[in-house]
């Protein structure tokens, strides 16, 4: 009877608190892509060398945010600031410093890339990291379409944004 109070008592506070709590516990990410929003409720960062790589999946779909960068500010996301230099630079789409990407369970054609945008971090710790993020990207499988590529990134393109809190990898 004793373990069955104690188990209780140490459940407890997980049924009564709130999402917010959740979140400062395992992080959180949501986004939307065009019309389509998701929700992930573990979000976790690792920084090394200078870089910052924030991750979150729900096993089904995964999304990724890395930036070169440890401090709270706005950074650029994709390979330009606009759509035309996007199309000048999308030769270096796989080069970009700082860059969303979402894995969704249609296959690697379907996963979706920054090319342009922001981030702004909030809250830097080496604890916790809190921010926001939008811009417009497009599928791999869109991007791999070399001909007319103007034309294509005009048509397929679709904006994104989203919140997030991340929890340090200990």
């Amino acid at each position: 009877m004793k373990k069955i109070i104690l188990s209780l008592m140490l459940l407890a506070p997980f049924f009564f608190s709130s999402c917010e709590e959740a979140k400062e516990l395992t992080g959180a990410m949501e986004f939307t892509i065009g019309d389509e929003s998701y929700e992930f409720p573990v979000a976790t960062f690792v920084k090394k060398d200078g870089r910052t790589t924030i991750t979150t999946t729900n096993v089904e779909n995964t999304a990724t945010i890395s930036f070169k960068g440890i401090t709270t500010t706005k950074y650029a996301l994709g390979v330009g600031s606009n759509l035309e230099e996007v199309i000048l630079n999308i030769g270096n789409l796989d080069k970009a410093e700082n860059v969303f990407i979402f894995f969704p369970t249609g296959g690697i054609n379907d996963s979706y890339i920054s090319l342009y945008g922001s981030l702004i971090i909030t809250e830097y710790t080496d604890k916790k990291i809190v921010g926001t993020f939008a811009g417009v990207g497009i599928t791999k499988e869109d991007a791999a379409q070399v001909e007319g590529f103007e034309d294509i990134i005009k048509a397929k393109k679709k904006d994104f944004s989203g919140t997030f809190t991340a929890k340090a990898v200990n």
